[in-house]
């Protein structure tokens, strides 16, 4: 499985399109300051790791998930 790494800048500049094409090959290693800061996978695979069943998790993250709500809630004081 192809490791692909990728510095933060190149990440906030990337398209999803191409994120999610390196995801699907294998993980991609994100870098701040030549280290690894987090790590983006495929949601199969992920489901893989945890042993949770794609289509359950699926419907379970689907289930009142509104984008953008965790970043609000995390800059108030």
């Amino acid at each position: 499985m192809p490791v692909t790494t990728i510095t933060s800048t190149e990440f906030r500049r990337s398209t999803f399109r191409g994120l999610s094409v390196a995801a699907k090959r294998g993980p991609v290693h994100i870098t701040t300051r030549s280290r690894t800061t987090h790590v983006l996978i495929s949601f199969e695979e992920y489901c893989r790791l945890t042993g949770n069943d794609p289509e359950t998790l699926a419907s379970q993250i689907d289930q009142g998930f509104s984008p953008g709500t965790l970043a609000r809630k995390e800059r108030r004081p």
